[in-house]
């Protein structure tokens, strides 16, 4: 599904990574949540490419916790 964050998300890759291949909308106060909201309301169609597109990230970044403490903790 799309995801609608905060409008502090730099700190994290995932939400960065998400918001450049546009299935990820930072919002700031209502007036853009609603834009957002009302955009995707209006297109299912729009929503299931969104939707396909962020389901393909987070599977192709499916294990990358366990990589990045194994990193950590065999430096």
């Amino acid at each position: 599904m799309p995801v609608i964050i905060g409008p502090n998300y730099e700190k994290f890759k995932e939400a960065t990574d998400m918001v450049e291949l546009h299935c990820a909308f930072p919002v700031a106060n209502i007036e853009d949540f609603n834009t957002v909201m009302n955009h995707l309301l209006k297109d299912p169609t729009l929503v299931l490419t969104i939707s396909k597109i962020a389901s393909d990230y987070v599977k192709a970044n499916v294990g990358a916790t366990p990589k990045i403490l194994n990193h950590v903790f065999n430096m």
